[in-house]
C-alpha cells in the first residue's frame, strides 16, 4: 500500500499483490539454500548434479504453475515457483549428503541434529517477530492515527518503517531468548558496534 496504492492502483490491487508476495515469500528459504548448495558441488568439481537439479526444478515449476494457476489463479503461479525452489533445494541437499557420505566427509551439522535445532530456533524467533508485528499493526489500525497517516505517502512509509524497526528488535530479542546462534551473532555484532561508538 505504501509503495503502490496511488491513482488507479486500488486497495483490491494491493491485496492481490500482497497475496502473490506471500506465495513467493514461502520460497525464500529454499532460494537461499540453493545459493549455498550449488557452489558446494562446484567446489567438489561436480557440475552435473546442479544442472540436473536445475532442469528438474524448471520442469516442476512449469507443471505446478499450469496446474495450480487453474486452482488459485495468479497466487498459484507464486506458489508453484516456491514449491519448485523447495524441490530444487531438497534434491541438492539429498545429493550433497550422498556425495559427502561416499567421500566420508560428512560433518554432523549437515545432516545431524544441530541443523534442525538451528532451523527450529530461527523459525520460533521469526514466529515471535511475525506475531509481534501483526499485533502492532492491528493496534495501529484501531487507533486514530491510522486514518490520519494512511492517507499520505509519508504516513504510510512511517508506518512501514516503524513496523520494520519493531520487527528487527523483536527478532533479535527472540533469537537471544531461544539462543539462536546465527541471529545472536548479528546481535553481538551490533552490540560491539554500539559500545565501540560510545567509547569513541
Amino acid at each position: 500500500r505504501a509503495i503502490f496504492q496511488y491513482g488507479a492502483f486500488t486497495e483490491e490491487d494491493t491485496r492481490a499483490t500482497a497475496y502473490a508476495l506471500q506465495g513467493y515469500a514461502l520460497g525464500l528459504p529454499f532460494y537461499s539454500l540453493v545459493k549455498v548448495l550449488v557452489p558446494a558441488f562446484y567446489g567438489m568439481g561436480n557440475t552435473r548434479i546442479p544442472v540436473i537439479s536445475s532442469v528438474l526444478a524448471v520442469l516442476a515449476n512449469v507443471i505446478l504453475n499450469v496446474w495450480w494457476v487453474k486452482l488459485w489463479g495468479f497466487v498459484g503461479l507464486a506458489l508453484g515457483t516456491s514449491a519448485a525452489a523447495c524441490a530444487n533445494a531438497t534434491f541438492l541437499f539429498w545429493a550433497l549428503k550422498r556425495r559427502l557420505h561416499t567421500l566420508q566427509l560428512e560433518t554432523p551439522p549437515l545432516g545431524g541434529r544441530g541443523l534442525y535445532i538451528s532451523l527450529l530456533k530461527s523459525a520460533l524467533s521469526a514466529g515471535v517477530m511475525g506475531g509481534g508485528c501483526y499485533s502492532a499493526l492491528k493496534l495501529w489500525e484501531a487507533s486514530f492515527m491510522e486514518q490520519a497517516l494512511s492517507a499520505h505517502a509519508l504516513g504510510r512509509l512511517f508506518q512501514v518503517g516503524s513496523l520494520v524497526g519493531l520487527g528487527v528488535v523483536i527478532l533479535l530479542g527472540a533469537a537471544r531468548l531461544f539462543h539462536a546462534e546465527d541471529t545472536s551473532e548479528i546481535f553481538n555484532f551490533l552490540k560491539r558496534k554500539l559500545f565501540r561508538s560510545r567509547t569513541k
